[in-house]
């Protein structure tokens, strides 16, 4: 009964969204009533839908929802290069669109063109991205796109799996992993640890994690020649061996000031000022003077050199302090690492 004024209704709600650049579609179901009255709310003749039932409904949306999704993706973004003139220049745009054609002339300003033609290039305003899946593309402000898959970035244009990056094993973070490590070794943050390291400067192999507890001298003989790991053939080191692995003691590092070597071995062979030199706590790995690649408790460490003219006492290395000392009988209790 109030069919006309609900009509009038649906066309000022139709001229008002078509005033704010929306697109109007209309839907009907098939009845007996005048088709063309439900035709004249849709923006174009086009974009009324007649549907068979009401039951068909959500497939009409749906087509209605295709239709509006290639219209979104008809839109384009225009760039202009032109040469410097004076005067109002302008642009003129035309499109056409199916049924729809359209021009608009748009008025632009001279004032802060400068000459650059670097963005003219008609192939690259064509593909700015130019193979680029992300990241900005080689005209500014353009975005290529982002990088959404689990442990990628951005590089170069290209979306790179990275979550692997300094890692050599263990979980990757995104259901896959970045490596396993051989046969003796644990993964540990990321790396492989491995129970023995070799000196690439003495070409000697080292026991990483030394022996837990500490023991006398001949009992630290024993256990490192009675040591199975990686195959056996270890032994309690020399002084001078133990000397290799000090770091950052200028007086006690192999060659350095102290006289107490492999072939000097007597109590004469220690000098204070060159065997005792270095801080207490200051070496380079952690305040020990030994290499990062070691491990355990930083302290003394028994040498297999017993001292030549008193042999109550044997040599062994304090990397706490850096130095190199005998004054401990060899009852006494001290580390012990094993090398070969």
């Amino acid at each position: 009964g109030d069919e006309e004024n609900m009509r009038q209704a649906a066309l000022s709600a139709k001229s008002q969204a078509e005033a704010n650049d929306v697109t109007v579609f209309s839907i009907g179901i098939k009845g007996e009533y005048d088709e063309q009255k439900i035709k004249e709310l849709a923006s174009k003749t086009d974009y009324f839908v007649l549907a068979e039932n009401a039951a068909v409904l959500i497939s009409v949306f749906e087509t209605v929802a295709a239709r509006v999704a290639a219209i979104a993706e008809s839109n384009y973004v225009v760039g202009v290069c032109t040469p410097i003139v004076f005067g109002s220049p302008s642009l003129t745009i035309r499109i056409a669109v199916d049924e729809a054609d359209i021009s608009t002339t748009v008025a632009y300003s001279t004032e802060s063109l400068e000459g650059d033609v670097a963005y003219c290039d008609p192939d690259l305003i064509a593909d700015p991205c130019a193979g680029s899946v992300c990241g900005m593309g080689a005209i500014p402000g353009f975005e290529c796109g982002t990088c959404n898959a689990c442990g990628t970035e951005c590089w170069g244009g290209q979306c790179i799996f990275v979550a692997c990056n300094d890692k050599e094993c263990g979980d990757d973070g995104c259901g896959g992993s970045c490596g396993s490590c051989s046969e003796g070794a644990s993964c540990e943050n990321g790396k492989c640890q491995y129970p023995y390291w070799k000196d690439p400067t003495s070409g000697l192999t080292w026991q990483v994690t030394p022996t837990g507890e500490t023991m006398n001298w001949a009992e630290a003989k024993a256990h490192c020649e009675g040591l199975s790991l990686d195959g056996g053939g270890w032994h309690l080191p020399t002084i001078g061996e133990l000397r290799t692995l000090i770091r950052g003691c200028p007086g006690t590092v192999a060659g350095g000031a102290c006289e107490v070597t492999d072939s000097c071995l007597s109590s004469s062979c220690w000098e204070q000022g060159a065997c005792y030199s270095c801080s207490v706590d200051d070496g380079p790995a952690d305040g020990c003077y030994w290499p990062d690649e070691m491990q355990g408790t930083c302290s003394w460490y028994w040498s297999s050199s017993p001292v030549e003219d008193d042999g109550s006492y044997a040599w062994y290395v304090d990397f706490y302090y850096g130095y190199v000392n005998y004054h401990y009988y060899v009852y006494v209790d001290r580390h012990v690492r094993c090398v070969r």
